[in-house]
């Protein structure tokens, strides 16, 4: 009976965390994907992934001098195109290495003449399987959090402040965004979850 109980607890549990991640993926916004790595000299990334209000996303980043990235991005349907950057700024080295980032991205999106930014601190916790734990703080302008789907598509120049939260293998990237807005009084806080998929090889 108690084994009963533990599991029928357990159940209720992990429908909880799933309903929570379902609402934050259809009610939050973009995430950035970003993660506490940059590529080898030579290599390209691809991303595919997906966020909250059924936002895609497509990156596209390449590794310049094995510490520092360049790359693009669009998201949509609320189309935003950026570039970005990442330059690492410290290693531990080591196994795990504990390493920490300066990350960017700069655009516009459609219909709007307000520019979308980011400005993220990261720190990584990574091992030599290749995946990696991220955590960021930073500050973000982000029109779309301020679009009204079924009124005025009103837009802002609000700058709020992010903390980003992720787990990075081979393939997949998991990523947490809780944004602050002070100007929000019914809603101070907003989580977005997302997932990519993506692809890492040498370009020849």
């Amino acid at each position: 009976m108690k084994v009963l109980r533990r599991k029928f607890n357990s159940c209720r549990v992990e429908t909880f965390v799933f309903a929570i991640l379902l609402f934050a993926m259809f009610f939050g916004c973009a995430v950035p994907f970003e993660t506490a790595q940059t590529l080898e000299s030579g290599q390209g990334e691809l991303l595919l992934g997906y966020s909250s209000i059924a936002n895609l996303t497509f990156k596209g980043r390449f590794g310049i001098t094995g510490n520092t990235d360049l790359g693009f991005g669009i998201d949509l349907p609320l189309v935003n195109t950026y570039l970005s950057a990442k330059q690492k700024l410290f290693s531990s080295g080591g196994n795990p290495s504990f390493d920490f980032f300066l990350s960017g991205a700069y655009g516009l999106v459609s219909d709007t003449d307000i520019p979308y930014y980011h400005c993220t601190l990261l720190a990584g916790i990574s091992d030599k399987s290749g995946e990696c734990v991220t955590f960021g703080l930073g500050i973000l302008q982000d029109p779309r959090y301020t679009f009204n789907l079924f009124g005025s598509p009103l837009y802002s120049r609000e700058t709020y402040c992010h903390a980003l939260f992720g787990v990075s293998r081979d393939k997949v990237v998991t990523q947490f965004q809780i944004i602050y807005d002070p100007h929000d009084t019914r809603e101070k806080f907003k989580i977005s979850v997302g997932l990519g998929i993506r692809s890492i090889q040498f370009l020849e």
